[in-house]
């Protein structure tokens, strides 16, 4: 019976993604409705972000409870893309108000892209380290 392999950056993905989605939905959200009810795109660039946060998260924690290095190694470059994708989508993939000094701008879009960054150096970390870890049990496993 094997131990379960569990890192610092394992227990860190799954932080990281659940700030990532609650984070944006009610810390650094975007702008609020116009005065007519309506939204501006950054509303949409926000609910994105939610969305891809939630993905992150369901992920990371699959990451946290699977044994094999070789799904590790897959979880971890799928949450690295994802994370490139969603630290684009505010300003780049969907355009965010006119206004430089709005909210999206100077609060949301900074931050998701900080908490993007930070989740893909975990993940090319995690890489390394269970690729090391992997190429291991390969030695252990063909000298038995």
């Amino acid at each position: 019976m094997s131990k379960k392999n569990i890192t610092v950056t394992d227990i860190i993905l799954p932080i990281i993604s659940v700030i990532i989605a609650l984070g944006t939905a009610f810390i650094f959200h975007a702008c609020g409705a116009k005065e007519d009810g309506s939204f501006m795109n950054c509303h949409w660039a926000e609910r994105v972000v939610i969305g891809l946060g939630i993905l992150m998260t369901f992920l990371s924690c699959a990451h946290l409870f699977t044994r094999s290095s070789q799904a590790k190694m897959g979880l971890n470059l799928s949450l690295a893309a994802v994370s490139v994708f969603t630290a684009l989508v505010p300003g780049v993939i969907i355009k965010l108000c006119m206004m430089k000094d709005m909210r999206c701008h100077t609060v949301m879009r900074p931050a998701v892209t900080v908490l993007c960054a930070v989740m893909f150096v975990a993940c090319i970390i995690n890489i390394f380290i269970h690729n090391k870890k992997g190429s291991n049990q390969n030695v252990d496993q063909t000298a038995v």
